[in-house]
């Protein structure tokens, strides 16, 4: 069915452009399928969910962050936020630690070098670090995918922060609630913890709060409501 005010032409007239000539805007109907389209592209299936009303992300979309929550919890909120933001030609891109380290291991395989990373052969489609890390304007990194350790899982999430710092875009690092990026956790070290020690925690669960190293710990887990 056709869109009651463009009539499905996907453009409406808007007086007072330039000069005063009139200009042709985007309806409602294409900005609201830019949208969807920018959500599939961001994390398979994002578009299937539906955005509520408000999101604590909306105002982080432009900042380095430290997000702490749950895969599902996760998505509602980015698209939430994404949503309400309204920018769909906006590139956001949200990845796994595996896929950041199948990356960077993927230079090393075209160099015939050997790997000792089964992760790497399930996700051999990755490209370089650099092309995966630079290109969105938004990168959000989810850890806690990667299953098998490799001691340099710190220092490649380290690499992509200065990638992106360098590139001056922001970056989000997602944590799970049950599992906070402090010593022990695969992807923690010294250096990395320096690097985003002046990043904002974002929780998506309330009752946290953050501990002297600057890591979001729980008090009670219970879900934003949106």
């Amino acid at each position: 069915m056709s869109c009651e005010i463009c009539e499905g032409y996907g453009f409406v007239q808007e007086d007072g452009g330039p000069l005063g000539i009139p200009q042709a805007v985007p309806c409602e109907c294409r900005v609201e399928k830019d949208l969807n389209l920018q959500a599939e592209r961001s994390w398979a299936g994002l578009s299937n969910l539906s955005a509520k009303k408000k999101t604590p992300l909306s105002k982080f979309l432009w900042k380095n962050s430290i997000v702490v929550g749950e895969k599902d919890n996760l998505a509602t909120h980015l698209r939430t936020a994404l949503w309400l933001e309204r920018r769909p030609n906006r590139f956001v891109k949200v990845v796994s630690d595996a896929t950041l380290m199948s990356a960077w291991l993927n230079n090393l395989s075209s160099s015939n070098r050997e790997i000792y990373d089964p992760d790497f052969i399930r996700d051999v489609r990755a490209s370089s670090l650099e092309d995966l890390v630079e290109s969105p304007s938004l990168l959000i990194v989810r850890l806690g995918v990667k299953g098998a350790r490799n001691s340099a899982m710190s220092e490649v999430l380290t690499e992509a922060v200065s990638l992106r710092d360098h590139s001056s875009k922001p970056m989000w690092i997602v944590t799970e609630p049950d599992r906070p990026l402090e010593e022990g956790h695969l992807c923690w070290s010294r250096a990395l913890q320096d690097s985003i020690s002046h990043w904002d925690t974002v929780p998506l669960i309330k009752g946290y709060t953050k501990n002297n190293q600057g890591n979001s710990q729980p008090s009670g887990k219970k879900r934003y409501n949106l």
